[in-house]
């Protein structure tokens, strides 16, 4: 007895069999709204029969799968947002189905037309968050009328549908649930998809899911964003794997799109991408040299990229030093050396230079390593850090002189507070055994007496912090500065300059 086709599937086929046959090879007709949300049911039924039957419906019309894909990547490019979010879903679910012919029915096209549809939808300027988030919202939604927002609960438990089939206020519509679904879907493909031979589709995915954070961190997403980075989160460990291609170009290509987000002010953006860096990438180093040396080389290439105004300065120092505190010393080392090379530079990377070497130097163990062995205290990381910090101290641009003045001073506090740093501070300000090119001394002389108000004031400071360990080693001339700086015409720096001389005063 021949089986009794399932009405739903007749509609269905009946609907897709009109826009087939309507579209020519110059432009494809997009689905509706009522045959996109037939097909996402049956889709979801996961019903072997119904499923079966329309496979075999569609090939007694001659068409195939990979039949729907040009109107579904039609709609994914250009259809309103809840249309293009629905096609989406159905072409991930199409490459999802069981025995499903995946490699025909995933193109770079297809795949780029998705991608763009999930960039749009995070743009859109009206959005629906979880359920369970803004009830209030949605209770006054559900009493709306057709032509305007269907509530978000409409159209089934995972947010199918939900849209108005009216256009107008729909058409713009973001339901966050379709488009989390959308997103989960995306990952389970890449089990299947593998984008080494596509590396457009492999760049554009990773910037698609970057920009996708940055933007969803100004939307109201309700509880979703926590889900929306997850599921991220498993895309770039997805894209890293070696089936997607070389692991070194790939690290480098994500790492390079994560930077932006690692060089915002606070955000939950920025929060994902250091804490992507620092657990899973770090963690995926120890097996992958390529993504190891992505990892190694991310705070130099932030370093090149760190803006210069004083704030947004700040949270590059403090993003570069997280992700060098998880590094092998080797490569902390390495940068820390690399650091010193930056304060010969333009001065945006002087002035970033000497913040860093503040840090490194109270961040990292024994930067004076080598003191009491064969090796020379000369030869030490720590050493040739703090030589920088003291030729910047020098440099042509005030502010950069001020902020090393400032810095050392602080670091020399931070330093003095263990006895045994004590002999190599003297020696590196060259009040001690080893020949240096410019002490410290003759700075001060210099730096005490400099035009800019700042400049002075650091200067004093630094005499004050430098008291505690060189005693009263200070020369003449610089005894003389100081006092001659307590008739300054600004009262904070004669302060200080009183403050200083108390310090290096003989009882």
């Amino acid at each position: 007895m021949e089986e009794e086709e399932d009405p739903t599937v007749c509609a269905l086929i009946t609907d897709l069999e009109e826009t087939l046959n309507t579209q020519n090879q110059s432009q494809s007709l997009p689905f509706t709204l009522s045959t996109l949300q037939n097909l996402q049911s049956l889709l979801d039924s996961n019903d072997p029969q119904i499923l079966s039957q329309l496979l075999s419906s569609l090939s007694s019309k001659s068409f195939s799968l990979s039949s729907l894909l040009p109107s579904l990547t039609s709609a994914m490019d250009s259809a309103p947002t809840h249309l293009s979010l629905l096609s989406s879903k159905i072409y991930l679910s199409l490459i999802l189905f069981p025995n499903s012919p995946v490699f025909t029915l995933f193109n770079p096209i297809s795949f780029l037309a998705l991608l763009r549809s999930l960039r749009r939808a995070v743009k859109s300027p009206r959005c629906c968050p979880q359920e369970g988030n803004s009830s209030g919202v949605a209770k006054k939604r559900k009493g709306r009328k057709r032509g305007g927002i269907v509530a978000c609960n409409n159209g089934g438990g995972d947010g199918d549908g939900g849209e108005s089939e009216g256009g107008g206020e729909g058409e713009g519509f973001f339901d966050v649930r379709v488009f989390l679904c959308v997103i989960e879907r995306l990952v389970f493909v890449l089990d299947l998809i593998h984008l080494n031979r596509f590396p457009d589709s492999l760049k554009s995915l990773v910037q698609t899911i970057v920009e996708i954070l940055v933007l969803a961190t100004s939307r109201e997403m309700g509880g979703g964003f926590e889900r929306l980075a997850g599921l991220c989160s498993k895309i770039l460990c997805q894209v890293l794997k070696s089936e997607h291609g070389e692991e070194g170009e790939t690290a480098a290509e994500v790492l390079k799109a994560l930077a932006p987000l690692i060089l915002m002010g606070k955000s939950q953006a920025r929060s994902f991408a250091l804490g992507f860096v620092k657990g899973l990438m770090v963690g995926a180093g120890k097996t992958s040299d390529g993504v190891k040396k992505g990892v190694v080389n991310l705070p130099r290439y932030l370093a090149q990229k760190a803006p210069e105004k004083a704030e947004p300065r700040g949270f590059a120092v403090e993003a570069i030093i997280e992700i060098v505190r998880v590094m092998d010393v080797e490569h902390q080392v390495g940068f820390a050396e690399y650091v010193v090379k930056m304060t010969q530079g333009k001065a945006s990377l002087r002035l970033l230079g000497v913040d860093l070497i503040l840090n490194l130097m109270m961040l990292l163990k024994d930067p004076f390593i080598g003191v009491g062995l064969d090796c020379k205290v000369k030869d030490s990381w720590g050493f040739k850090c703090v030589e920088a910090l003291i030729q910047r101290c020098s440099d042509s641009s005030s502010g950069i002189r001020a902020r090393a003045l400032s810095n050392f001073a602080q670091l020399v506090g931070f330093l003095s507070s263990d006895d045994k740093n004590h002999d190599v501070l003297k020696e590196v300000t060259g009040f001690g055994e080893v020949e240096v090119e410019v002490g410290v001394n003759d700075i001060l002389r210099k730096r005490c007496m400099d035009e800019k108000a700042n400049v002075r004031k650091a200067a004093l400071v630094l005499v004050t912090k430098l008291s505690a360990i060189l005693g009263g080693n200070f020369d003449g001339v610089v005894l003389k500065t100081m006092g001659m700086a307590c008739s300054d015409p600004l009262v904070s720096i004669r302060k200080a300059a009183i403050s200083a001389l108390s310090e290096v005063s003989p009882l």
